[in-house]
């Protein structure tokens, strides 16, 4: 992949194809919302074809993750998930000496 936006592009292409939205979450692409919630939940999709997998990233998530480390100039990045909580955890797991 050469997208430096993979995650991005990839949720705008799904937005634009013609997909029958029964999976989470149940907004159904924001049908019903005003026009500013909409184009945010046009793009709000969990784990469909395509749109790769935050524990086990193969995809658009784990090219996204390559290109924040090499921004960042460090060797690996990882998104996190299950919200900032599973970030405390892993910040205090790394501070514990083996």
């Amino acid at each position: 992949m050469n997208d430096q936006t993979p995650i991005y592009s990839a949720l705008c292409r799904y937005r634009g194809e013609a997909n029958l939205r029964l999976h989470m979450p149940g907004h159904a692409g924001g049908r019903g919302v005003n026009d500013v919630l909409q184009s945010i939940a046009a793009i709000d999709v969990t784990e469909v074809g395509g749109m790769d997998d935050f524990h086990l990233p193969q995809g658009i998530i784990a090219e996204s993750q390559r290109l924040m480390a090499r921004a960042a100039g460090v060797g690996e990045s990882f998104y996190l998930v299950n919200g900032a909580s599973g970030g405390i955890h892993a910040l205090f797991m790394s501070m514990v000496a083996e």
